[in-house]
This record gives structure tokens, C-alpha cells and sequence, in this order.
């Protein structure tokens, strides 16, 4: 018996198109019936290319009892032995059966085009997110052949198309996603090509409906926002589906932006650049209605609405925010475009918190709600010739929206990235699950509750989250001993902290207040013996703003809070301290300096502001030395880089009291920079009768 020469050349097998089986250049032309080639077509998309001779019975020859459907697939197997022996080599041999299975003899077969496909698009969606994978996730999606495209009404050929079919727009969501969020390949344009694919290949996929209707709408092209909604609800509608409410909720933003551009006259726009960036963005809207007696006439209606959101657009440029846009009874804000920060989120933060609660303080029945989140997001200036507006697009900025619509009236909603960035700096309220089409699982959002007033009187075991010691620190950490070991004695003192950003200084200064609150702990003292300020780079310019955070940790109490609650915490505080020596005239006085904002030093006396400055410093002087009176004190002024030059006039003076009193004085700034600061530390320097100790820390962190 002569056996035959094996096959040569690797048959190789199309299935994404239609259907051959060819060797070189060799193809099978004709199948002698139609079951012959769909036995093989059913073979090769079967996993590990094998198929139970029943199931292929059944798929096969449906209108057969299983013994005819036996009889006729063994017939097909002899039939498609016979088509591929046109190929030679021994090519009939690829097709095998027994009793149980019919198979392809896979050392005669090599990868199909099919399984080479699904094998890059499962590499690549298994890859870490970054460039690697946009490319990776680019390449495999350029194969766009169909599924055993001859075979568009057989069961068992639809079930592996539409598996590969969701693989690959499993693919393109991923590309999608992954370029909105600055994981990938990141333009503009690439970005909207991304989202235009997904909903190309699947019209119903509203998370690619609402990404793109979002980037249109902040592009103005209000046109392709409604075509887009229309076409995503028509193929839902087709299928007996309705829409979601994050779909109508892109809608209604696209609504609310398109009112606001429409205002004035269109002008020709020049883009003045487009950068990626870390932004903080808040949607504001009023809710409730007028508690009027009667109907609220329309100019009523209109002042009170005007009122309220130049309320807020105050707040939001105090902290050194931009309003994006307005539109009916709402408003955007960005923080950290045009200008960055490194507090953006703090800043907007704060600005939402006052916004509402000011909306709140006044009882008309109109409330203020907000929603808030920070993330990377495609920034630009346009500038019209006349202004330059401002405008951001990414998934920030669609959660903030959709946070914003379900918000609480008379709260802040803020998302999860907002939060981590200030989790230390605020109180918080209850959390809840919120649906975020660009998300692909529920974001945990958070009610802001105020921000964190960290009362002196609380301070012990409260600031260390860590108790661990600081490495490579053992020189500064003994000059802190010393001075603490000094202050505890009754002597006086300063210790001068200069690093730079992240390199430590809070970290020491943590250090101090466990050294010093281990002495508190075993003494009687019966007030708060820490104190703490900071400077804040959206306070820079306000007056006295250093000491307002000293002041409201001191009295646990912040100017938010009032003025008449404010003064009521002071007046308890200056009281027990003073034991009931001060003078009226000394509480309205500091009462005046909680009140002072950004630009507008109000005061309550009518005398000449020099002359208000020396009271002020005065009465805080005298707060500062009853605290004394009591025992060691620690008065920690962190950031002076950001001090206001009131409140270094103010540390000037108070340096003096550390000369014959238990006082320590705590200073960090980072190096250079800041004239007012170092002129400060220059001068404590030079005077002879300070006891100072000045510590400069390296680049080498504190872990």
C-alpha cells in the first residue's frame, strides 16, 4: 500500500468573510452540496474545532429523525473528504470522525483567521491600560470581516458572530474609555473617534450616545447632540427598549448649554490652544420655588434668580475659579482652568459650600444644590475677540453634572476623586451610589457637611494617622525635643521649618504635637494648649487670613458658621481664658477679623484702618498671652509662603511674647518664593534676644 505524501503547505481557513479552504494557491472551488460546506464551516468555529456527531446532526439536517441525521453526516464527512482532495497532499485527511465527534486534524490546519482575531482582541483588552494597549486595541479592531458571512440565517453560525461581535465592541468601549480618561492615545479628535466607532457598530450603546453628545454639546454643536439622542432612542424603541435617564440627563445638560451660548451675537472663534489637565468642576442650579403669598411676578422672579447666582459666581471667583457658563437657573464652574492650582479641589470645595449655605441662610424657598468632581479633562481657551471664555470636557465633568441633577436641594454632592483628594479637610455627611454613563460600575458620592474646623481642644491622638517615626530625620527631631523639652520648662522660643513641597514639614510638625500633647496629657490644663494656622494660597490676599484658621480651630467654630455664632464661641473662649477680664471692645474686634473677605476688609469701628490694626493686633496679642497665662503653649503657623502681609505684621509682633513667656512659635514655609516670608525669618534671625531654630530640610522624604 502507498501511503500519501503529507500536505506541504498548511491548509488555511477564512472564516471572517466567506467561507474557503485553500493550500498555496490552491482553493477549494465548488462543495458538492450546501451541508457538505457547513459541516466544515461548523466544525472550524466549535471550540478546539470538535463537534459532537449529534449536535451536528441536529444543526445540520433539523427536518431528520437522529438516525437519518446519522446516515447523512457521514455522508457529508465522504463528501468534503472528496472536495478537499482537490487541494492533493493528503489534504482529505484535515477532516476526521468517529462514533462520537467529528474534528479538523489540527496539524493540518493552522490558526484560522477567526482564531487569530479573537486571540489579539482578548491580548489586548488583558493589557494594562497605556499606549501598549491603544495600539494593540487599534490593530486588532482594523479586522472588520464578518462571521461566516454565507451563513446569515443558521442558528449555530449566529451564536459565534454575535459572541465575536460583542468581543469587539467590548474593544472599542474599552478604547473609548480608556482615551476619555487620558489612558492611550490622546487627542481631541481621536477621543470622538472612539465614541463615533462604539456607536457606529451598535446604535443602542448609550454610554457612547452620552459621551459624545457631551463633547458636542460643549463644542456647540447642538445639531448632532439632538441626531445623536434621536438615533440611540429610535434603536432602542426598535428593539421595545426605553431609554435611561443618564441619556435623557445628557440631554437636558445639552438643553441648559445651548441656552447659554445662544445669548448674544455669534462671533467668529480662534482656538487659543487645547491641553489635557487636572480640573475640579461644579454645576450649580437653584431649586425650590418662591415662598410668596402670591404668584412671583416675572422681574421678581428674575432678580431673585440673578441674585443668587452672582451669589455664587462671587464664591467661585473669591477661590480663583472661572464660570464656564450660565444658562436659566444654573451654572459651571471650572477650578484649575485657565489657572492651576495645587488646592483646586479644596478651593472648589469651599466656594460650593459657602454658595449653598449662603443660598440657604436666606428664607424665600429658593435653595442652591451642587454636585462636584475632579478628574483629567481636555481644557481650552476660545477666545471671541471681545472675552476669552473657558471650557472642559471629560468624564469629570460628566459626573459632576449627573451629581449636580441628583443632588439633595440645599447640599453639595461630591464625587469620589474630589473626596480622596480632601478627605482630611472637611466633615462628611451620608453617601450614596450614583450611575454614571462613563462609568462602567456605580460611582459612591458624598454629601459635604462643612469643612473641617479641627477645634484645638481635640487635638490629642486626632492628627496621626500614623505613629510611626520619621526616617533620616534624627538631627531636626532632636532639635524639636530640645525645644519642647525648653517651653516646658517656661522658656520660650521659635523653631523655623523650611522645605519644599512634600519633603516633610507637616510631618515634623506632627511629630511636635505628639511630643507636646504626651506632656499635656499628664498635666491639668484646662484649655487647649496647641494652636494651629495655616496659610492657603486662594486666602493670600485676605487680611488676617492666617489667624482666621487659628481663631476658628481655637473656638471650633468658622466664619461660615455667622457672625453671631462667631461671636458668641469667642466671647465663651475670650472669657474662660481671661477669666473675665477682657474687654467687649476685644471680642467685636476679632469678631470683625473672622468676617473680612478676599478684597473687602469691612470693619465694625469707624476709626482709620491703621488705627483698626493696632486694636486688632492688640486684642489678639492679649488673647495669645491669656492662653500663656495658663501654661507652655505651642503656636504653630504653617505655609507662611501663602501668609496675607497682614498676618506676617501680625507674627512680627507676636514673635516678641516669646522672650519672657512659655511660648513656642512653629513656623514651615517652602524656600524663596515669597519676599514677605523670608523677610520675616530674616528678621527673627537677627534679633539677638530670640531663641531660634532654624531647620532646612532636603529633597529626602519623610516616611
Amino acid at each position: 500500500m502507498i501511503s500519501q505524501k503529507p500536505v506541504c503547505v498548511p491548509l488555511q481557513v477564512t472564516l471572517l468573510g466567506p467561507f474557503s479552504i485553500r493550500s498555496g494557491s490552491q482553493t477549494v472551488h465548488s462543495w458538492p452540496r450546501p451541508p457538505v460546506k457547513r459541516l466544515c464551516e461548523l466544525v472550524f468555529v466549535s471550540p478546539s474545532r470538535r463537534v459532537l456527531r449529534d449536535v451536528a446532526g441536529e444543526e445540520l439536517f433539523p427536518n431528520l429523525n437522529p438516525r437519518k441525521a446519522n446516515v447523512a453526516l457521514t455522508k457529508a464527512v465522504s463528501l468534503a473528504r472528496a472536495a478537499l482532495s482537490e487541494l492533493g497532499g493528503g489534504a482529505q485527511r484535515m477532516l476526521g470522525s468517529d462514533r462520537n465527534y467529528v474534528w479538523a486534524d489540527p496539524g493540518l490546519v493552522e490558526e484560522t483567521d477567526f482564531e487569530s482575531h479573537t486571540r489579539a482582541l482578548l491580548g489586548a483588552i488583558g493589557t494594562q491600560p497605556g499606549n501598549e494597549r491603544d495600539d494593540l486595541l487599534s490593530l486588532a479592531l482594523k479586522t472588520t470581516g464578518t462571521l461566516l458571512e454565507d451563513e446569515p440565517f443558521a442558528a449555530w453560525a449566529v451564536r459565534p458572530r454575535e459572541r465575536l461581535d460583542w468581543l469587539r465592541q467590548e474593544g472599542r468601549l474599552m478604547l473609548a474609555r480608556a482615551r476619555a480618561q487620558a489612558n492611550g492615545r490622546f487627542q481631541v479628535r481621536s477621543v470622538i473617534e472612539a465614541w463615533e466607532d462604539c456607536l457606529a457598530h451598535d446604535p443602542t450603546c448609550e454610554e457612547a450616545a452620552c459621551a459624545l453628545m457631551r463633547i458636542y454639546t460643549v463644542e456647540g454643536r447642538q445639531s448632532l447632540v439632538e441626531r445623536i439622542y434621536k438615533g440611540c432612542r429610535k434603536a432602542l424603541e426598535d428593539l421595545g427598549l426605553d431609554i435611561s435617564p443618564s441619556l435623557e440627563e445628557a440631554r437636558k445638560v445639552a438643553s441648559k448649554f445651548s441656552s447659554f451660548s445662544s445669548c448674544g451675537t455669534r462671533t467668529t472663534t480662534q482656538d487659543s490652544g487645547v491641553v489635557r489637565r487636572v480640573v475640579t468642576v461644579l454645576f450649580v442650579e437653584l431649586a425650590g420655588r418662591p415662598s410668596s403669598g402670591g404668584r412671583m411676578a416675572a422681574e421678581e422672579l428674575g432678580y431673585l434668580v440673578r441674585e443668587r447666582l452672582t451669589t455664587v459666581m462671587a464664591e467661585v471667583e473669591v477661590f480663583g475659579g472661572t464660570v464656564a457658563a450660565v444658562w436659566g437657573t444654573g451654572m459651571v464652574a471650572l477650578f484649575g482652568a485657565a489657572e492651576a492650582h495645587e488646592d483646586d479641589p479644596e478651593r472648589g470645595l469651599r466656594a460650593s459650600f459657602r454658595a449653598v449655605a449662603g443660598a440657604n441662610s436666606q428664607v424665600c424657598g429658593v435653595s442652591v444644590r451642587a454636585g462636584v468632581e475632579t478628574g483629567t479633562s481636555v481644557a481650552a481657551t476660545i477666545d471671541t475677540g471681545s472675552r476669552k471664555h473657558y471650557w472642559a470636557v471629560g468624564e469629570a465633568v460628566a459626573t459632576a453634572a449627573a451629581l449636580q441633577s441628583i443632588a439633595r436641594p440645599g447640599s453639595v454632592l461630591v464625587g469620589p476623586a474630589t473626596r480622596a483628594a480632601v478627605e482630611d479637610l472637611f466633615d462628611w455627611g451620608p453617601s450614596q451610589e450614583v450611575v454614571v454613563a462613563t462609568s462602567a460600575r456605580p460611582l459612591r458620592a458624598s454629601y459635604l457637611q462643612r469643612p473641617n474646623i479641627r477645634p484645638s481642644h481635640a487635638l490629642v491622638g486626632s492628627y496621626l494617622g500614623n505613629n510611626g517615626t520619621s526616617i533620616g530625620r534624627g538631627p531636626q527631631l532632636s532639635t524639636v525635643r530640645e525645644a519642647m523639652a525648653a517651653v516646658t520648662a517656661g522658656q520660650g522660643g521659635v523653631v523655623a521649618i523650611v522645605g519644599a513641597a512634600g519633603v516633610g514639614k507637616t510631618r515634623l510638625v506632627s511629630e511636635c504635637r505628639e511630643l507636646f500633647t504626651a506632656w499635656v496629657r499628664s498635666g491639668p490644663g484646662r484649655l487647649p494648649l496647641w494652636l494651629e494656622g495655616s496659610g492657603a494660597s486662594y486666602a493670600s490676599t485676605t487680611p488676617y487670613g492666617l489667624y482666621q484658621r487659628l481663631i476658628s480651630g481655637w473656638v471650633g467654630v468658622g466664619p461660615e458658621d455667622g457672625r453671631a455664632v462667631m461671636r458668641t464661641a469667642l466671647e465663651r473662649a475670650i472669657k474662660a481664658a481671661s477669666a473675665g477680664t477682657a474687654e467687649p471692645g476685644d471680642i467685636d474686634l476679632l469678631a470683625d477679623m473672622m468676617e473680612i473677605k478676599p478684597g473687602k476688609p469691612t470693619f465694625g469701628s469707624r476709626c482709620s484702618l491703621e488705627q483698626h490694626q493696632r486694636a486688632t493686633f492688640g486684642a489678639l496679642g492679649s488673647v495669645v498671652s491669656w492662653i500663656v497665662d495658663h501654661g507652655p503653649t505651642v503656636l504653630v503657623l504653617e505655609d507662611l509662603h501663602w501668609a496675607d502681609p497682614t498676618s506676617l505684621h501680625l507674627t512680627n509682633q507676636l514673635l516678641a511674647l516669646t522672650k519672657k513667656r512659655p511660648l513656642l512659635m512653629v513656623l514651615t514655609r517652602r524656600p524663596g518664593g515669597d519676599h514677605g516670608a523670608t523677610l520675616l525669618e530674616t528678621a527673627l534671625l537677627a534679633d539677638p534676644e530670640l531663641d531660634v531654630r532654624e531647620l532646612e530640610l532636603s529633597q529626602r522624604r519623610l516616611f
